[in-house]
């Protein structure tokens, strides 16, 4: 006995996977991963059509306005992406908990160290005077070395300013902003 004898329904294959479409995608996307062993199997383009297939395949439903799991599409495309670029970093045949969208590429040192250490925050200090500047550079130019406070003071005919005094030891500490 067949199914559709049990339903008394003659069932037409478009409506049926229309529907699925529609309201099956979580049965729809799992009958399309295939398993980490199959996937080892595959040369590097069967990998890319792969994901490239299942991706396609969870954006047009999303086009279509049904409810996908974005987690999944994008784990698709990055392994897409990661295949396109010939990337170091593995490949996988379907999402697993734990994965992090974005992986740590060990190549890549400025990815490790930021990922060591979160950056702390400097406090914003005062631009640097342009006087002060100018003696740096008229000095370095002049090849006579760093300019003193009584130099500046000297040359300029008058005391530093708090202001000036501030910016002179900013510099010689070396932040310039």
């Amino acid at each position: 006995m067949k199914w559709e004898d049990i339903l008394k329904v003659d069932v037409n294959m478009k409506d049926a996977r229309r529907l699925g479409r529609n309201y099956a995608i979580e049965d729809m996307y799992e009958a399309r991963l295939i398993s980490e062993e199959e996937y080892d199997r595959l040369s590097e383009e069967d990998k890319f059509r792969y994901h490239a297939r299942v991706a396609t395949f969870l954006s047009n439903a999303k086009k279509r306005g049904v409810s996908v799991p974005e987690k999944n599409l994008k784990f698709h495309r990055a392994m897409f992406g990661r295949i396109q670029r010939k990337s170091k970093v593995p490949t996988r045949a379907n999402f697993y908990e734990g994965y992090r969208e974005r992986a740590v590429n060990p190549l890549n040192p400025l990815q490790v160290r930021a990922k060591a250490k979160p950056k702390e925050i400097l406090p914003r200090t005062k631009p640097v005077p342009t006087l002060i500047l100018d003696y740096f550079k008229m000095y370095r130019d002049r090849g006579l070395g760093i300019p003193t406070v009584e130099d500046i003071s000297r040359e300029e005919g008058r005391p530093l300013t708090v202001e000036e005094l501030e910016g002179y030891s900013q510099y010689r500490r070396g932040r310039k902003l």
